[in-house]
């Protein structure tokens, strides 16, 4: 799907980067007062319920759904106000941890990141909701104490060729001896690289191209980042039987193609109904 067909959720977006943020900040308490010194899959466990809770809180206290009717306000600014309400209403966020075997060696990653949220399209005088899928492949490495961030397996250097264009590399360091303190998460993409160059660079310590988790997860939800093609996303990304980190933004329990949960919506200026959307409501 090209971006300018998808829904702009700038605000919803938002929001979930401040969630993220939230459970870095938690994670790095987490780590200097309890666990110093740990290894990458820990890190990505206790960030994992950190930020499953702050997505829980934003949800239960309706961020995510109030972000998102803004955003809706943006988009169709000829319906009314109340109709987007309806629409908006119930939309929370959550994540999913898929874990499984190891299976580094047939996709080249840890694991992989994946977005699911609203699309909504205009289409023959309708507001169609939808999901849209979109994500990258994550291969996560640990600065060891030496300084070094270690190499690429044989395995990952005949399979991550193929994989670039959606690849990012998750990078996790400490700044102080004791390995209390850690950084923010930083991330290095692959595409428009190659993987010689990724190595270099790991190797001297020279990345001055990495992107802060901000920039990542808007550039996921804005299609700029990662891929939304269906089966890399279901075979490589986000397989039955391989980790993967499932951020949903949805209506639970609603099924977009039921037509119990359309409902009429009105324009501003007219009293008359000007369409039929379906919507996650009531």
């Amino acid at each position: 799907m090209s971006n300018s067909n998808i829904l702009k959720i700038p605000k919803t977006l938002e929001t979930i980067c401040r969630c993220w943020a939230e459970a870095e900040n938690a994670l790095q308490y987490d780590i200097r007062n309890y666990c110093p010194d740990i290894y990458e899959e820990d890190i990505t466990q206790i960030f994992y319920l950190n930020f499953a809770k702050t997505l829980k809180i934003a949800s239960i206290n309706h961020e995510i759904e109030q972000s998102f009717l803004k955003d809706l306000k943006s988009s169709f600014t000829n319906i009314r106000t109340t109709k987007l309400n309806e629409t908006a209403n119930g939309l929370v966020a959550d994540l999913t941890l898929h874990k499984s075997k190891h299976t580094e060696g047939i996709t080249g990653g840890d694991f992989g990141f994946m977005i699911t949220r609203p699309q909504i399209a205009f289409k023959n005088s309708e507001l169609v909701p939808d999901y849209y899928n979109r994500g990258i492949l994550c291969q996560a490495k640990l600065k060891a104490a030496s300084g070094k961030w270690g190499d690429f397996t044989k395995s990952q250097e005949k399979i991550l060729p193929k994989r670039l264009s959606y690849l990012g590399l998750l990078l996790y360091s400490y700044n102080d001896s004791k390995r209390h303190n850690l950084d923010t998460f930083k991330w290095l993409l692959g595409d428009k690289t190659s993987l010689s160059i990724l190595k270099e660079g790991l190797k001297k310590d020279d990345l001055p191209n990495c992107i802060d988790s901000a920039k990542l997860i808007k550039g996921i939800g804005t299609a700029t980042i990662g891929t939304d093609d269906n089966n890399i996303v279901h075979e490589i990304i986000s397989p039955k039987g391989s980790p993967s980190l499932v951020l949903n933004i949805h209506w639970p329990d609603k099924d977009i193609n039921d037509p119990k949960s359309s409902v009429k919506v009105y324009s501003k200026q007219k009293v008359k109904p000007i369409a039929t959307a379906r919507v996650y409501c009531n």
